[in-house]
């Protein structure tokens, strides 16, 4: 992309005087499905034009006193678009709004500004950047104003075209996929932590699997947590652009289970147009069955005999107890009425949101409440007849509520969208 700088200064040294600016796209032409596309849009100002002639356009004054036109920065079909500023340091124009940006080159003859933009490619294809305009004013006689200043005289208006720009989006290849795969693209690396290393068997505890780089980190589905002797009750997650953190809730089934294995994250490297797996160093564990208790002591009572003439009180006595024991055993071979799920629902809303919104879910799905939560539900809950959005939005839900439970509490919007949904589903 440096190389660009010699085409920037010819476009803008070839301009005649009356046109100080060139703008341009810069970006690769080629990039895979699932990465992220780097693209800027450069602005080069000639510096005796940005000292003697150009024109403050707007009533905030810019240090780059110029409008760039960027139509597909506000949508681009097939494609999620993110402007960057935050190494912004030369005030522009873009679009409707003001931003910082970066410096792209900063010479005695000529400043370059960089308008930076990440393309997220959702289909294969090509994606068409249209061309970028660099509006400005101009002016080469100036009067000084005792309250305005220096103010134009032959002020005119301008503008510099750039040309549009093609990137090709290319499918993954098939070829050399790993299995366990799940979407990551980019430069990975990982680690393994485990909130204890001393367990019981059936015992839950956390294992974090600390994904960094750079990538499409807040987009793969997290790897599946799938090792002989474990069992999984649910997955919270962390992530921002450059790191992600996946804790998997687990507990271990068998005593003779040594270590938590190395958790192994495949990826795609688009520079080098492989796939590469990144691997965890495994975890020691020491892990303790849980065998049933020494029975304690049994003293066996020693009853006084009691006076030949009282015997008629003792056989009333036991009558009684006889007919309590039946009668309470009749209660308990009663079974016990069946709760709705709906009315269990809101019995426990309030104080258990998150144990709430799982057993009703667990109810829907036919599986127990710990079965619910997992990176899969809002697909088995579109499996078991719901509606697309809202099994997105239960999803979305569960893993909020599940957060809460864990980091906070859980807001009052956050009820009502689950009296909301579980109200929908009932009557569905």
């Amino acid at each position: 992309m440096r190389a660009l700088l010699v085409t920037l200064a010819c476009a803008a040294g070839a301009h005649a005087d009356d046109e100080p600016v060139a703008v341009l796209i810069a970006a690769d032409s080629e990039v895979y499905l699932g990465a992220t596309a780097r693209v800027v849009v450069i602005v080069g100002v000639k510096r005796d034009a940005l000292e003697n002639r150009l024109v403050q356009m707007f009533q905030r004054e810019l240090d780059v006193p110029v409008r760039v036109s960027v139509p597909w920065l506000r949508k681009l079909a097939g494609a999620k678009v993110t402007l960057r500023t935050e190494d912004g340091e030369r005030t522009i124009g873009v679009n409707d709004d003001f931003i910082e940006a970066a410096v792209y080159e900063d010479t005695p003859e000529i400043l370059g500004v960089a308008v930076v933009v990440d393309i997220e490619p959702l289909r294969p294809g090509p994606l068409v950047l249209a061309a970028p305009e660099a509006r400005y004013m101009t002016a080469t006689k100036f009067r000084d104003d005792f309250l305005r200043g220096r103010v134009p005289v032959d002020r005119q208006d301008a503008v510099a075209k750039g040309e549009p720009f093609t990137i090709t989006v290319r499918e993954l290849p098939n070829d050399g996929r790993p299995e366990g795969f799940t979407g990551a693209v980019g430069d990975f690396n990982v680690k393994a932590e485990a909130s204890a290393t001393e367990v019981e068997v059936g015992a839950t505890f956390k294992v974090t699997l600390d994904i960094e780089g750079d990538g499409n980190m807040t987009s793969f589905t997290p790897p599946p947590f799938r090792h002989d002797g474990f069992h999984v009750y649910g997955i919270l997650e962390r992530k921002t652009a450059t790191w992600r953190d996946v804790t998997y809730e687990v507990a271990v089934l068998r005593d003779d289970v040594t270590a938590v294995p190395a958790l192994v994250f495949p990826f795609f490297h688009p520079e080098t147009g492989t796939y590469r797996t990144a691997k965890t160093k495994p975890i020691p564990l020491t892990v303790r069955s849980v065998g049933p208790g020494p029975a304690p002591a049994r003293e066996e009572p020693t009853e006084p005999e009691a006076p030949a003439s009282n015997w008629w009180i003792f056989a009333v006595a036991g009558a009684g107890v006889v007919l309590a024991l039946a009668v309470r055993l009749r209660i308990r071979a009663r079974p016990a009425p069946e709760v709705p799920p709906l009315i269990r629902f809101h019995e426990r809303a309030q104080t258990d949101p998150a144990g709430a919104f799982a057993e009703y879910l667990a109810a829907r799905l036919g599986c127990a409440p710990a079965a619910v939560i997992g990176p899969d539900l809002e697909a088995r809950l579109e499996a078991s007849g719901a509606p697309a959005d809202l099994a997105a939005r239960a999803a979305a839900l569960m893993e909020r509520l599940v957060a809460a439970r864990y980091g906070g509490v859980p807001s009052d919007t956050d009820l009502d969208e689950a009296q909301a949904i579980v109200s929908t589903l009932d009557r569905g």
